[in-house]
This record gives structure tokens, C-alpha cells and sequence, in this order.
């Protein structure tokens, strides 16, 4: 009896991180869209990961709240250009998202003074990179000692609103320059 106990343990164990793995790795799934959205990033320090970005985006101070904790932004592309931009607010999924679709819907929660997050704030880099980063952007602080250069970030989005960063890129340097999201643990 006590072997079947310990086995439907074990099996319950592994079905939820199984579960937990899949969810986590949604936004990189099939169904998911790929965007290109500016940000503008500055530079912390964890000290447990290493060095972060947050990424500030233009759809990151919402509207007024309903009262509602979920908000999308609705963004849709610019023009010919490759860029993405909030075009619009909505309480409810206006619909799911598609490969082909022209406007696309990032799920996010209100915060304090409206502002709104969607879990792709935070950008962990490898060690040392982080700088490099926040120099190139130059937020308002750096703004008239550091030349300004164009920052994008891929994001990928589930049919349902979750997205997730792919890469950062420094548009301007030549060539430009991706950056990818630093592995939990080193190998």
C-alpha cells in the first residue's frame, strides 16, 4: 500500500512540473506570434541571476482602470515598417491571436498609477552585458553624454495574450547586436 501511495505521489510530482515546463514554454510554441516593439531599457543587478534589463514600452502606462486587473494592449504594425505599437485598450481578448493577424493583443495587470505589467519587463543577460545595453539606450539620465541608439525587442505571444522575450537587439551598432536571455544555470 505504501508503495502505491509513494508512487502516486512521485507521478502527481512529476505531472505538475511537467505541467509547469509546458506552461513556461508557451510563448515559444507554434501558435505563438512574433512582434518587434521599441523599449527603452535601463540596467539593475540581481544578485542571485546577474545582470537584467527592464524593459520600459510604450504600452507600459495604461489607461484609467475599470477596476479590472487584466488590461490588453492592442498593438498593430506600423505602416511598412517591421515595428509594432499600441493602437488601442481593451478589458476582454478582442480575439485570438494569429500568425496573419493584423492586430495583435498582449495580456497584462494593472498596477499602482495605472501603470501595467505583462511579465516581459525583465530581461536576465549574460554577466557584463547588461551595461553595454543600458549605454547604447541611453535613458534620460546618460541622455547628453552617450550617443542615443535604437533598442527592439522580439517578443513572441500566445493565441491567449501571454508573451515573452526573445531577443533584444541594438538596432544602430554596426552590425547591430542581439541579445538573448541568459540560461538559468551555467552548464
Amino acid at each position: 500500500m505504501r508503495r502505491i501511495y509513494l508512487g502516486v505521489v512521485f507521478l502527481a510530482q512529476a505531472v505538475f512540473f511537467a505541467g509547469l515546463l509546458w506552461y513556461a514554454n508557451l510563448p515559444f510554441g507554434p501558435e505563438a506570434v512574433e512582434i518587434v516593439v521599441r523599449t527603452e531599457p535601463i540596467d539593475p543587478r540581481d544578485y542571485f541571476r546577474g545582470d537584467y534589463v527592464i524593459l520600459n514600452y510604450e504600452f507600459s502606462r495604461g489607461p484609467e482602470s475599470n477596476g479590472s486587473g487584466t488590461v490588453y494592449a492592442v498593438l498593430e504594425q506600423e505602416g511598412d515598417s517591421h515595428l509594432w505599437k499600441r493602437v488601442d485598450w481593451s478589458d476582454t481578448l478582442p480575439e485570438r491571436n494569429r500568425p496573419d493577424a493584423k492586430r495583435i493583443a498582449i495580456r497584462g495587470k494593472y498596477t499602482r498609477w495605472q501603470n501595467v505589467r505583462y511579465g516581459i519587463e525583465k530581461f536576465f543577460v549574460e554577466e557584463g552585458t547588461g551595461k553595454e545595453i543600458e549605454n547604447a539606450a541611453s535613458p534620460w539620465f546618460f541622455a547628453e553624454s552617450l550617443p542615443r541608439q535604437e533598442v527592439e525587442v522580439t517578443l513572441r505571444v500566445t493565441p491567449d495574450g501571454r508573451a515573452a522575450v526573445k531577443d533584444v537587439k541594438l538596432v544602430d551598432a554596426d552590425p547591430p547586436i542581439e541579445f538573448f536571455p541568459a540560461p538559468l544555470m551555467d552548464p
